[in-house]
């Protein structure tokens, strides 16, 4: 249909399913679909094909015709989608999306203190798509005797593809942007002179929060240690900016955190931290996300409806505190806590948390199988709890080696834990390995192997259950 709007968590549970159903038709129908959406947004005018990063939306039913807009919350989860989809098939399109879109996030959206700002509108200069569309006339100048060939690749003709002689870059075919490194370098220096779009320069809580998942996303599909440094730090300024006494704040601006925080603002930071801490074995993000936890089943929760309520109950100027439970372009923030304590309650070990998470799917579940579609999240928690509990614990010296070398596999869904000589989880009590050792539990529903100490035995105890 039109227009076509990404809707990143309803892939993330299509991939997520494909991965733990045993159901080989419907493998064989599935992938298939969801390589063709992802590789016609990769090449359609949505992505831009010269800077990187996504528009909010394409205005036709193929992709092609964007409206402008670059929000920072649709680019920080299609950086998931598409690393989760590039774990399983390492499509080398895939990495560039990946790629390119970090690099404009991090060339046009990046505050010198470590964050994101919040979008890039649409016009520049009173127009729409002023700053990314091109005549012909302008492509054969700039590249001279190499505009043909990338005339062909991208689309552009001398009539134009678009509104008024002006062409929208976009790819016939999936080829790779590196093939054509040259000719985009020397378009992109032109453009980088253009009046630039107008920029939303307010720092946002919850899609910052988005950011660091996307990006530590990133980096376990791809390994580039700048993505998690630039994780760690955009973490670090929610924690300093937007963080004080486990009361999250929302919007930031010279130098001044405003509004208190949503439920939608703790639900990201929660599940920001939670992964955070698996790739960088830092407690103290399993402690700050545990400390806000705490804060929402106390301020937020509501015991008789038995969901959370989007404001804080200590809110005296509304009408009505809405229970957001529907999935959207953003999933709801209820869904968002629901694997927040289904992820915290295993990583902590505790029980009050995966019963609340499973108290909550529940309710769901009857609404789940009438509309998938609005409630994709939530269906893809479903998945969690049904699928075997598997917690890799690494414990010795070389757990940020072992760890990337499991990251490097594409494994069912696992809890990665890690500590290189002492930890506060309960996980790993009584599991100090002799000295200059490295052991690997893998528990697997609350059942824990004997400790071995190669990844690849580790990796035939996880795919055996």
């Amino acid at each position: 249909k039109a227009p076509k709007f990404p809707m990143p968590c309803i892939w993330l549970f299509l991939q997520q399913f494909y991965k733990h159903t045993n159901n080989q038709t419907i493998k064989d129908e599935l992938f298939p679909l969801l390589e063709n959406t992802f590789d016609k947004i990769a090449i359609g005018g949505i992505f831009d094909q010269l800077g990187g990063g996504f528009s909010r939306y394409s205005v036709d039913g193929e992709w092609f015709c964007p409206h402008f807009e670059k929000m920072l919350y649709d680019n920080a989860q299609l950086l998931s989608v598409y690393a989760v989809a590039y774990s399983k098939t390492k499509n080398e399109l895939y990495k560039e999306v990946i790629e390119q879109t970090i690099g404009w996030l991090k060339r046009e959206m990046y505050t010198p203190e470590g964050a994101f700002f919040s979008a890039q509108d649409a016009d520049s200069e009173g127009v729409e798509g002023k700053f990314y569309i091109w005549t012909k006339t302008e492509v054969d100048e700039i590249l001279g005797e190499k505009s043909q060939r990338f005339c062909e690749a991208y689309q552009i003709t001398a009539i134009g593809n678009w509104e008024h002689g002006q062409n929208i870059l976009w790819k016939k075919d999936p080829v790779l942007n590196e093939k054509f490194s040259i000719e985009i370098a020397e378009l992109l220096k032109i453009r980088q002179a253009r009046i630039f779009p107008g920029l939303d320069d307010k720092v946002l809580c919850s899609w910052n929060a988005l950011m660091v998942s996307g990006l530590v996303d990133s980096y376990n599909a791809l390994h580039h240690t700048e993505y998690l440094e630039t994780a760690i730090s955009a973490a670090k300024f929610i924690k300093n900016n937007f963080c004080q006494n486990d009361n999250l704040y929302r919007t930031y601006k010279n130098g001044e955190s405003k509004i208190n925080g949503f439920l939608e603002d703790y639900a990201t930071v929660i599940a920001a931290f939670t992964s955070l801490y698996q790739v960088t074995f830092n407690e103290n993000w399993l402690s700050i996300a545990e400390s806000l936890m705490l804060k929402c089943i106390s301020d937020f929760y509501d015991e008789n409806e038995g969901f959370f309520n989007f404001s804080n109950k200590i809110e005296t100027n509304l009408i009505a505190n809405k229970i957001e439970l529907f999935d959207n372009v953003i999933p709801s923030s209820n869904s968002i806590m629901a694997h927040n304590l289904f992820d915290l309650g295993n990583l902590l070990s505790r029980s009050d948390f995966v019963e609340l998470a499973q108290s909550m799917a529940f309710k769901m579940m009857p609404l789940i199988v009438r509309n998938g579609e609005y409630l994709a999240n939530w269906a893809n928690l479903a998945v969690k709890i049904n699928i075997p509990k598997i917690e890799v614990v690494i414990f010795g010296p070389e757990v940020d080696s072992i760890s990337k070398q499991l990251l490097e596999q594409e494994l069912p869904h696992c809890y990665i834990l890690g500590a290189k000589e002492a930890s506060a989880l309960a996980l790993f009590e009584n599991r100090k390995p002799p000295l200059e050792k490295t052991f690997i539990y893998v528990c697997v529903n609350n059942t824990c192997s004997l400790p071995v100490e190669t990844v690849s035995e580790a990796i035939g105890i996880i795919k055996g259950n």
